[in-house]
């Protein structure tokens, strides 16, 4: 039922054998689910110990690990980067005042959380973690992924309109939901707005208020849905930068093949959020557009290439930078059969450059209507 799986690694051999290790094989599971659910289009590495990643994948790889701890009623899963077998890693550990793009905060949350809900003061032992997380229904919301919404009176009914890309704070607002049937707690009294605050602070993280104070991750391209989406003809899209400056190198998860060049050992994954950008727009009627990306310095002078994913088809993205085509067209759809509930799109822009550092892209796109029903 799942839309895009996630490939993991086990370890077999003298040294370490993680065959039997569900501090391995959890994670490895939980990323599998998370992926899964399609609120990313962007490719977990199995580390939740980056710095800093796009929102939409940083709960992917952190909320994999509370998963994990969860099931094993324990913040202690296994280091897969050390040398030995059953070397062990905390999931509390997490870079200084990060917020809600580090992984790792998200999994050191996804614990508190856990904690919270299941009636056990913070920090506590590993003899009232057994005792008390006994359940992982508790928590199981926070692991269903949504996007941040509105709802609202259409024509036919409530409308909840996704407004930006999936982040740790709507994943954390569900904690708020009411209970419903099935659900083993009532967790809406434990997590109103001002235990949050004081709950999240310590991970740098200031919780909002209302949902209308969260960050968006994505500019808006169409801020009235009457305008029909944008036309970078008649109302230039704003302009943002791609920059490659939080980019690690990780190990290549590419096998060599016998008889092809052997792949490098590290390359940049290009998921930080620097390197990821996101826009959206409202469609009422079906419209044809033609895209393009123009970059400073241009992309013809560099090896990077922009990749553009729009409503997270990964399979057929648009890519520009040298040797491939300077423009494409295309027809998105619209919601002519009610326009008090225009089709939402999202369009993810992403710097791909796996060798090679990249100045930082001063970067445009054109979406042009080329067909006017």
């Amino acid at each position: 039922g799942t839309r895009t799986h996630y490939f993991g690694t086990l370890a077999a051999g003298p040294a370490v054998d993680d065959a039997w290790d569900p501090g391995v094989i959890y994670p490895m599971l939980g990323r599998n689910n998370l992926a899964g659910q399609a609120k990313t289009a962007l490719f977990p590495q199995g580390r939740s110990d980056l710095p800093s990643l796009s929102p939409d994948l940083a709960v992917v790889e952190g909320l994999a690990d509370g998963m994990a701890a969860t099931l094993l009623a324990s913040p202690w899963l296994t280091d897969t980067s050390a040398a030995v077998g059953l070397a062990p890693r905390d999931i509390r550990a997490f870079p200084a005042a990060t917020g809600f793009t580090s992984p790792a905060v998200v999994a050191s949350v996804a614990w508190e959380l856990t904690l919270r809900a299941n009636g056990v003061a913070s920090p506590g032992t590993p003899a009232t973690w057994l005792a008390r997380i006994t359940n992982p229904s508790v928590t199981a919301r926070l692991y269903n992924l949504i996007n941040p919404y509105v709802t609202y009176q259409g024509a036919h009914g409530v409308i909840a309109a996704p407004t930006d890309i999936s982040s740790m704070y709507a994943q954390v607002q569900r904690l708020q939901e009411a209970k419903q049937s099935g659900e083993p707690a009532d967790l809406a009294p434990l997590f109103n707005n001002q235990e949050l605050l004081v709950m999240l602070q310590p991970f740098g993280v200031l919780w909002p208020q209302s949902p209308e104070q969260w960050p968006f991750y994505a500019e808006d391209w169409s801020p009235d849905p009457l305008t029909q989406g944008p036309d970078s003809a008649t109302t230039p899209l704003p302009g943002f930068t791609l920059s490659m400056a939080g980019a690690q190198l990780l190990p290549n998860p590419q096998i060599p093949v016998a008889g092809q060049p052997v792949p490098p050992a590290l390359v940049y994954p290009n998921i930080t959020p620097g390197e990821v950008s996101y826009g959206k727009f409202f469609l009422t009627y079906d419209r044809e557009f033609t895209l393009g990306v123009a970059t400073v310095p241009d992309l013809a002078t560099t090896s990077a290439v922009i990749e553009v994913v729009v409503d997270g088809q990964i399979r057929s993205p648009y890519l520009f930078g040298t040797g491939f085509p300077a423009s494409y067209t295309f027809t998105l759809k619209g919601n002519a059969g009610d326009v008090s509930d225009p089709t939402r799109h999202f369009v993810r822009i992403r710097l791909i450059s796996p060798l090679v550092p990249q100045p930082d892209l001063a970067t445009t796109v054109n979406l042009t209507w080329t067909h006017h029903p």
